[in-house]
Parts: C-alpha cells; sequence; structure tokens
C-alpha cells in the first residue's frame, strides 16, 4: 500500500512537471511570437514612414512642377495679351489710315468736281468772250 501511495505521488510529481515544462514551452512561445510581433509592427511602421517620405518627395515634385507650369502658362498669357494688344494696335491704325484715305479720296473728288467747275467756267467766259 505504501508503494501504490509513492507510485501516484511521483506519477502526480511528473505530471506537474510536465504540465510545469509545457507551461514554460508556451511562455517561450507566447514571447517569441511577441517578439516577432513587435518585429513586424517596427518594419511596418518603417515602411510607413518611409512611405510617407517618398510620398512628401514626389509632393514636392509636383508641387515644383506646378508652379514651372503655372510660370508658363503666366508667360504665355502675357504674351498673349501683349499679341492681342499689337494687333489692336495694327487694327486701329489700319482702320486710321482707311480714314484718311477716304478723306484723301473725298478731297480729291473734291479738287477734281471743283477743277471741273472751273474749266466749265472758263469755258463759258471763253465762250462769252466770242
Amino acid at each position: 500500500a505504501m508503494d501504490e501511495e509513492r507510485k501516484k505521488d511521483t506519477i502526480v510529481k511528473l505530471k506537474a512537471l510536465e504540465e510545469a515544462r509545457n507551461a514554460k514551452g508556451i511562455e517561450a512561445k507566447m514571447l517569441a511570437q511577441k517578439d516577432t510581433l513587435k518585429k513586424e509592427d517596427e518594419d511596418r511602421k518603417k515602411q510607413a514612414a518611409e512611405g510617407m517620405r517618398k510620398m512628401e518627395r514626389e509632393n514636392s515634385v509636383v508641387l515644383e512642377r506646378k508652379a514651372v507650369m503655372d510660370e508658363a502658362a503666366i508667360a504665355e498669357d502675357e504674351a498673349r495679351k501683349k499679341g492681342a494688344q499689337a494687333m489692336l494696335k495694327a487694327l486701329e491704325e489700319a482702320s486710321n489710315a482707311k480714314e484718311i484715305e477716304a478723306q484723301l479720296i473725298a478731297q480729291e473728288i473734291t479738287l477734281k468736281e471743283e477743277n471741273e467747275a472751273r474749266k466749265k467756267e472758263a469755258a463759258e467766259r471763253i465762250k462769252a468772250m466770242e
């Protein structure tokens, strides 16, 4: 009976040791998992930071490009305005030239008519004298 008692005790002790060992193993596995998760989390954070830096670089490049394009657009607008102003001036000058030409033609016609009138007058005087 004493032997049976000792056997049972030993079995209980062995089971307790095995459970303790298993618990230690599980704890070790959990610690390893915790480390792995921590490393993965740090890697994710690094990648996110790198991604942010890359986006910031790309954004600054995009903003620089936009600034250059804006400058070009402004310069183009200025050139267009100057071109339009030059065209308006040329049209105005052409219009003035047309007016001057019309005035000259009118003067020429008036002079011709006056000349004709004088010739007639002279012819009539000559007739009257004959």
